[in-house]
């Protein structure tokens, strides 16, 4: 049996993580650049590169990867489950020409619920907008709507088979609960009712947190903190920075 393999994608600032369980049952959890013209970029910065500075990944956010374009390079045709740790954009770029060229089976929904943004003079299509929309409101057919919230126990998740075989996928839920959510949904700010899930791997806990805020952490660290201490890896919540702006 193959040994499971985490894939972080380099997706500028947005994020996008596959998880590989030899379950064969992939994870994608959020998406950017999903509508990337890859070539167009390379040219770019080809052409962009002739003063002289080194060419290759030196700059990682000027070669960014279309995740559909990986994931059919490495003939994967089907997700499990995807993710969305919260519905910003910069998490769910290209998420309708994911779920129409990709077998998707399940999708979280975190819950929360937010007005739809500015797409005027923005990076972002407004098509992925309306996409989602249409399909969390139930105005389209495509992948069973889930809903696990911290602390839940599901078959393929975070409990084994019934057949004991221990082939689980090894995730923990640990964020959001009923509480972060109505919070975000009553005019508090949406990235504290963030995904956050632990991936519980042979070698530590690695941890994809969303843009997880102050109170999600505080909630955390006072009912999970079990799961979240001496993590092997943690990816920065909310991309690394400080600053306040989503999209």
């Amino acid at each position: 049996m193959p040994d499971p393999k985490i894939h972080f994608l380099n997706v500028r600032g947005g994020d996008c993580f596959l998880i590989e369980r030899p379950s064969g049952r992939f994870t994608m959890i959020d998406i950017c650049c999903g509508n990337l013209d890859e070539g167009q970029m390379v040219f770019e910065n080809v052409v962009a590169r002739k003063d002289g500075k080194p060419l290759g990944n030196y700059g990682m956010c000027d070669w960014p990867t279309n995740p559909i374009n990986y994931l059919t390079k490495r003939n994967i045709s089907g997700i499990f489950r995807f993710i969305l740790t919260h519905p910003d954009m910069d998490h769910m770029d290209g998420i309708e020409k994911l779920f129409s060229e990709k077998d998707i089976t399940n999708f979280w929904d975190c819950g929360i619920r937010k007005e739809k943004p500015d797409f005027s003079g923005g990076q972002y299509l407004e098509a992925d907008w309306d996409f989602y929309e249409d399909f969390i409101n139930g105005r389209m057919a495509g992948p069973k709507i889930v809903a696990p919230r911290a602390g839940s126990v599901g078959q393929y998740y975070n409990a084994d088979n019934d057949d004991g075989s221990g082939d689980g996928d090894y995730l923990s839920i640990v964020s959001p609960c009923q509480e972060l959510i109505d919070s975000a949904n009553n005019g508090g700010d949406i990235n504290d009712a963030s995904y956050v899930i632990v991936y519980r791997s042979s070698v530590g806990r690695i941890i994809f947190p969303g843009d997880s805020n102050d109170k999600t952490w505080e909630y955390i660290l006072k009912n999970h903190r079990d799961l979240v201490s001496d993590a092997a890896v943690l990816f920065a919540p909310h991309h690394g920075r400080k600053s306040e702006r989503d999209y």
